[in-house]
């Protein structure tokens, strides 16, 4: 994800050297998942600038700092107000997941069923990528 004027300046997977990849955390796997799948080994994943929350680096992606890979559904109203797009529309599967956790003896409670429902809904949300 990057900014619309970044995005005009990447026709192939290949202009991806000449800008900063953006990490959230110590985390390079995501582009290297990412790169893997779309056949650019050759690119080092590590490059570019690492920042310690998702926050700050969505932030740093609205302001043209560079390009970051992630899921779609954590910058949805970014994505949907346009301050980021997609430039690429392959996506890739890191088979990683997340888990609802809770002691069996709450699973009648009002809260914890309600935010069982909203986490497993959201989870479920269409992942389709907006348009350029």
């Amino acid at each position: 994800m990057c900014t619309v004027e970044l995005a005009a300046l990447l026709t192939s997977v290949a202009d991806l050297a000449r800008v900063k990849l953006l990490h959230p955390g110590h985390r390079p796997k995501e582009w290297r998942c990412w790169l893997d799948h779309v056949g650019a080994s050759e690119f080092n994943a590590n490059d570019g600038l690492v920042f310690d929350t998702l926050e700050l680096m969505l932030t740093a992606e609205a302001q043209g700092h560079g390009v970051a890979v992630g899921d779609p559904r954590m910058a949805k109203e970014r994505l949907e107000a346009r301050a980021l797009v997609m430039p690429f529309s392959e996506v890739a599967q890191n088979g990683l997941g997340h888990f609802i956790v809770y002691p069996s003896q709450r699973v009648a409670q009002t809260k914890i069923r309600a935010l069982a429902d909203v986490l497993t809904r959201l989870a479920q949300e269409d992942t389709s990528i907006p348009a350029r």
